[in-house]
């Protein structure tokens, strides 16, 4: 297949343009015919109609689901129905998938924060404060190093206050820092805005503390001022021994920890700082389409959702901040506590579907994402809920039609069946009469009339052999060829097949050669099933073999025996391989004047699996074809049911 995950699809000339600019559903049922510039494409890895739905999420087309199909029937009313459906589904999971990640990261963020405000307001001393701090952003940068500088009030001089460092990294906790001439300070102390470095021990900015910088081994810095009434007071630095990249988020979220830390170092402002914290956190997620609910692990309370959470569950936000607990939303209150169990094992949930119900008891279904957090201090559950209500009711309607479908297949089988019986008397006696009055036996016949009554014979026997074979792929599919499981002697019966084998190219210019080893162990099978596996392949390879020979070959391995029917013919094209096994299929390379139902193959192969066995083939065009079967020497099991190539089981 020329289309796979991470394919380019141009959109111009494609079978997108039409619906990107239309913005509805759009149906090819013709590509081989089709002027898109990627129809021929399509249509050589067997791609014959296609239909197409947009994904919008909000007013954009952000994508398209598409259903290809290998035949050009026309898609039907109800797959146009159906596929606007998934595609509507997939849309809002995307758009809901996006606001997620965006609420994670979000929440990460203000997590961050909140450990800040729980470490600037609960430590007495400012130092202890300050390396908590370093410590928790050092992990959050992943550096080897941060630290806090003070200026003083002349700010001609800063000082290491407070570190995190690594073990094995020198301490510069108490160490002055100028501020004349050094460039760095001065671009803080002027521009009031943090400042990135690449590489301290060369760049200009660093110039008068390079030494300094090597002696510690610093090799990118990211420092940040700390505001007071728009005065810099001192600066948060975080530095690396090797070359790191803080990209804009890293400065951002680096700017709130200097601003929490302005607000620490003056401590009227500690409350009112954590109240405009929890006012940012509600407001992220308030007024999210997607409902999210907050829970305490240890009680269940609900200490937050928000007013699309409300909306689904039908209820108000406050009453059910106050009244209600998390197991209150579960239709089995038993299931929370496998959540949780989930959840303490894997420590999130990315999707899990469980039964929900609503304030007023109506069940419904819901997908939920759970993630842990720490809500102001408590560890706690960030809940996303998802409505699969209309999901699961597509669900129950695809398994209503795939069980239609196998009631009319079986329906199908049976009518065959019946049908096949019906024909094979008539047509016996057809045979048979005609062969009467071609020996004579009814009387004289000139050669005109004997030329005649053998095309008869002769197309009689054809049409009997198309309808036996109808017959047993019936049976196989209805689950009713039985199989007599009996001791075989292989070698009288593969002397047998290869009687009948020379009897059929009598007639050819092409040789049947035996190579059969002595002696071969005795197997448990069907005598008349494996009769007809192996003169389904020898008559196969006779078809196609236009001069040559045609081999049939049995030897000993492990476990069983291998045979082989090898030909000398025309060769099967790769892009065949797959339509071997199936059942009214013909290869594409099968010459005008060979007559094939396609049942043959696809009734040996089941024939061989209902002996346990297993088959294959190789083959390279121009030199013929090999197809291999192996049966075990131990009676097998019967397959309570056999699938077929086109999905059909019984």
């Amino acid at each position: 297949n020329s289309i796979s995950l991470s394919s380019k699809i141009p959109v111009e000339a494609s079978f997108l343009a039409e619906l990107i600019k239309s913005g509805q559903m759009t149906t090819f049922n013709d590509l081989q015919n089709s002027a898109l510039d990627d129809a021929k494409s399509l249509h050589e890895v067997g791609i014959k109609s296609v239909i197409s739905a947009p994904l919008i999420v909000g007013r954009s087309n952000i994508g398209t689901y598409n259903i290809a199909k290998e035949d050009d029937t026309p898609f039907s009313d109800e797959d146009r129905d159906l596929l606007v459906q998934i595609a509507a589904l997939l849309a809002t999971t995307l758009e809901n998938l996006q606001l997620l990640e965006k609420t994670q990261q979000t929440l990460q963020e203000e997590a961050l924060m909140r450990e800040i405000l729980l470490v600037s307001s609960s430590q007495r001393s400012i130092q202890n404060a300050f390396e908590k701090i370093c410590a928790i952003m050092a992990n959050y940068y992943e550096v080897p190093r941060s630290g806090f500088v003070l200026f003083d009030e002349e700010q001609k001089e800063g000082t290491v206050i407070a570190e995190y460092s690594e073990a094995d990294l020198p301490s510069s906790v108490g160490q002055k820092i100028p501020v004349k001439n050094n460039l760095s300070n001065e671009y803080i102390l002027q521009h009031k805005k943090p400042l990135y470095i690449e590489n301290a021990q060369i760049d200009p900015l660093m110039e008068p503390i390079h030494d300094v910088m090597k002696s510690l081994n610093i090799g990118s810095i990211l420092i940040i001022p700390i505001l007071i009434n728009q005065a810099v007071v001192g600066t948060i630095g975080f530095d690396t021994t090797e070359i790191k990249t803080f990209n804009e988020e890293d400065i951002k979220i680096g700017t709130r920890v200097a601003s929490q830390v302005s607000q620490t170092l003056q401590r009227t402002q500690a409350v009112e700082a954590l109240e405009v914290s929890e006012a940012q956190f509600r407001s992220t997620i308030a007024n999210l389409p997607t409902p999210i609910a907050i829970t305490d692990v240890e009680t269940g309370a609900l200490p937050y959702v928000n007013q699309a959470f409300a909306i689904l569950f039908e209820g108000d936000v406050e009453k059910i901040i106050a009244q209600n607990q998390a197991q209150d939303f579960y239709f089995d209150p038993e299931e929370r506590a496998k959540v949780l169990d989930h959840v303490n094992e894997k420590g999130q949930i990315n999707s899990i579907e469980i039964q929900l119900k609503k304030l007023n008891k109506l069940p419904f279904w819901g997908e939920l994402a759970i993630h842990k957090i720490n809500y102001f201090g408590k560890p706690s559950l960030l809940t996303a809920f998802f409505d699969t209500t209309k999901r699961k009711e597509a669900e129950e309607l695809l398994v209503q039609a795939k069980n239609s479908a196998e009631e009319a297949n079986l329906l199908k089988s049976q009518f065959l069946s019946n049908m096949s019986h019906e024909l094979r008397t008539p047509l016996n006696a057809i045979i048979n009469m005609s062969g009467f009055v071609m020996d004579g036996i009814l009387g004289d016949v000139n050669e005109i009339q004997i030329e005649a009554l053998e095309k008869t014979v002769d197309s009689g026997q054809h049409l009997l052999s198309l309808i036996n074979d109808i017959l047993d792929l019936t049976k196989i599919e209805a689950g009713l060829m039985n199989i007599v499981f009996e001791p075989i002697e292989l070698n009288n019966l593969l002397e047998s097949i290869t009687a009948t084998g020379k009897g059929l190219v009598k007639d050819n210019k092409i040789n049947f050669i035996p190579e059969i080893e002595p002696n071969l162990p005795e197997i448990t099978g069907d005598k008349r099933r494996i009769r007809q596996i192996f003169l389904n392949l020898i008559s196969n390879g006779i078809k196609y073999t236009q001069k040559g020979s045609v081999y049939l070959k049995a030897s000993t391995v492990e476990g069983g025996i291998e045979f082989c029917v090898k030909d000398t013919g025309i060769g099967i094209p790769p892009d065949d391989y797959d339509l071997i096994f199936k059942e009214f299929t013909q290869a594409k390379n099968m010459p005008g004047n060979v007559a094939s139902t396609g049942l043959g193959l696809p009734i040996t192969k089941q024939l061989v699996e209902m002996h346990g066995g297993k088959i294959w083939f190789e083959s390279e065009i121009d030199k013929g074809s090999t197809f291999y079967v192996f049966l075990p020497l131990e009676t097998p099991e019967i397959p309570t049911a056999l699938v077929f190539e086109n999905g059909a089981t019984n």
